[in-house]
């Protein structure tokens, strides 16, 4: 059997995925060179490309998962060389989640995969074990993810061994939440994040929400009704990124934004007036809600120090063309802008994203204990530096994506402990995924004394 170029093209993703590589952009690029093979199968259409994300993301998403399963076939400790544990991974995402890949061609396909890129012998290993896989899920009953649930520990006697190993969460962070939370929200949680996230919109006022509704309807799309957000539609299918893309690019009012986030920037905007900030603004959907949610109430300057991700929202300004904000390259820690230059500053600040870990399968294998120590030093010195551009009685608006408290209540509290200039009492309040169903963030509001 000949390789498959695009099980070839997934390893080669997870593979470079550690070396400081964000996962849209290696998907993006694999998939043009996909496309450069001039493949008579047209590798790159739809089915190719979503096989593609599929199997990087199903391996990443449920990488514990399929490591306990590894331990537990092979009756000996994962192999060291890395990418066999990637090929492994990719083979068991295949048999046990895949539907329409033949449990033959995922063991014939993983075991080629490793005899091209690793050598034989480590194939035979591969084969050996994928094969017990495949005779364990052939004589069990009910669908794979049921059948495997009986090698996994008790949920009511071990939950954290449970959680951590069937549900692929980080160990250390399932501790966390269930010291946190309790058992019963640390497990929903973790369920949270193995869910399908939806694809929100958020309808730019003014345009009535109702009218925007059946303009996607007349152009052939399904969308479901919001839960939490007047101004929120639900696109139901999974539209390939090009076709979003087409989408937003037809109706300008449209941007993409989660209600969680929908609800946190119109909390943190309740206060906002005159000249606004958005330090960390990019890809910029805050900045974009923001600037249609008070077109009179002065100057918006959109900034951020990565060059890529800014060019971003600066594509996405002139598509939505009004309210468009001033863009701005620079560090929020170096700010070109004299001290109390605005009245409002709005920091969604850089985090471990711990909220919003269904939408990034790979970030919860990024984060460790050390990065939120690290990342609270950031951000609090992100919000100094924000709160020295505000003018006296202006309003800082923080927000994370983070459910940690080193990223949210301990650097509102060290603010405040460091700040005589702040009035005291700040007010911040988290959105949590158990609760809300949505993405997870934390948002704060912190006034600068007037005097």
């Amino acid at each position: 059997m000949s390789l498959d170029p695009v099980r070839r093209r997934a390893l080669e993703v997870l593979l470079k995925l550690g070396r400081g590589q964000t996962l849209d952009r290696l998907l993006d690029r694999e998939l043009a060179a996909l496309n450069d093979l001039g493949d008579p199968g047209d590798l790159g259409d739809r089915r190719q490309a979503g096989l593609l994300g599929e199997l990087v993301k199903g391996s990443l998403q449920w990488r514990a998962r399929y490591d306990h399963l590894i331990a537990h076939f092979s009756h000996r400790r994962k192999p060291n060389d890395r990418r066999v544990q990637e090929i492994l991974r990719l083979g068991l995402h295949q048999l046990v989640a895949c539907d329409g890949v033949p449990a033959y061609a995922a063991v014939d396909q993983s075991v080629e995969l490793c005899r091209t890129v690793v050598g034989p012998r480590p194939a035979k290993f591969v084969n050996a074990m994928l094969q017990n896989v495949r005779r364990y899920l052939d004589a069990a009953e009910g669908a794979p993810t049921t059948a495997i649930r009986p090698l996994f520990p008790d949920p009511h006697r071990q939950p954290l061994d449970f959680l951590a190993s069937y549900q692929s969460q980080p160990r250390w962070l399932v501790q966390r939440w269930l010291e946190r939370y309790g058992a019963k929200a640390g497990a929903e949680l973790c369920a949270h994040n193995n869910r399908p996230a939806p694809l929100t919109l958020h309808v730019l006022a003014p345009t009535a929400v109702d009218d925007m509704a059946a303009g996607l309807r007349d152009a052939g799309h399904e969308v479901g009704a919001a839960r939490r957000c007047s101004r929120a539609l639900v696109l139901e299918g999974k539209p390939s990124r090009a076709e979003l893309s087409a989408l937003l690019e037809r109706f300008p009012c449209l941007i993409v934004q989660d209600e969680g986030a929908q609800e946190v920037t119109a909390w943190l905007a309740q206060e906002a007036d005159g000249p606004l900030l958005d330090l960390c603004a990019a890809p910029g959907g805050k900045t974009f809600h923001l600037a249609a949610a008070r077109p009179a109430s002065g100057p918006l300057v959109a900034m951020d120090r990565n060059r890529h991700r800014l060019a971003l929202l600066a594509a996405a300004a002139k598509r939505i063309e009004t309210n468009r904000p001033l863009v701005v390259l620079a560090d929020g820690k170096r700010a070109p802008f004299p001290a109390g230059s605005f009245a409002s500053v709005l920091l969604d600040g850089p985090c471990s994203g711990t909220g919003v870990l269904r939408r990034h399968p790979e970030g919860r294998w990024r984060i460790s204990l050390e990065n939120l120590s690290a990342s609270r030093e950031r951000l609090l010195a992100l919000a100094h530096g924000a709160l020295d551009l505000l003018q006296p009685g202006g309003l800082l608006m923080y927000a994370t994506c983070s459910l940690e408290p080193e990223e949210n209540e301990e650097v509102i509290a060290a603010l405040v402990e460091q700040r005589p200039d702040l009035a005291p009492e700040p007010q911040w309040r988290y959105w949590l995924p158990f609760e809300t169903g949505c993405d997870g963030f934390f948002g704060a509001r912190l006034r600068k004394r007037s005097d």
